[in-house]
């Protein structure tokens, strides 16, 4: 069995007696945890924040199928502060087109593409803003790119 040895990297004292690597390796092994557990939470990852945006999009949604679409937009924008998404985005510029808010919707699009360039439902509906208003969402183009999976 290979003997490897280590030096004791808390010891104060230089040329401090060699430990072996195995009893280094609760350490290592501690260092290591720590590292994953920084880089978890650095990508957001078991954040408060995705939890609390989550919540907040599912009552937009909920407030924009009751009718209230300014409650829903208020949301939204809400959502988008705390945590920007493409999908947010979305939603929130299907409901300012309904509202008649053209330039808001194209805004809101643009902004989710930044986050997704190659978001197909949000290409979709930057595309149909860019038509005349009477053209829009008819033949292959009445749903969204979703809509058909």
């Amino acid at each position: 069995m290979l003997n490897r040895t280590l030096y004791d990297p808390d010891s104060d004292v230089y040329g401090a007696a060699p430990v072996s690597a195995w009893s280094a390796r609760p350490r290592l092994l501690c260092c290591a945890l720590t590292c994953l557990a920084l880089l978890y939470l650095a990508a957001g990852c078991g954040s408060d924040a995705k939890v609390k945006t989550d919540d907040l999009v599912r009552q937009a949604q909920d407030a924009a199928a009751a009718g209230e679409l300014q409650k829903a937009i208020d949301l939204l924008t809400q959502a988008l502060d705390e945590r920007p998404s493409f999908y947010a985005y979305n939603e929130r510029a299907r409901i300012r087109l309904e509202q008649g808010d053209e330039a808001g919707a194209l805004a809101d699009c643009q902004a989710g593409l930044q986050l997704d360039p190659e978001n197909s439902d949000l290409i979709w509906l930057q595309a149909e803003l860019q038509k005349a208003p009477g053209d829009r969402f008819s033949g292959d183009a009445a749903e969204p790119p979703s809509a058909n999976k």
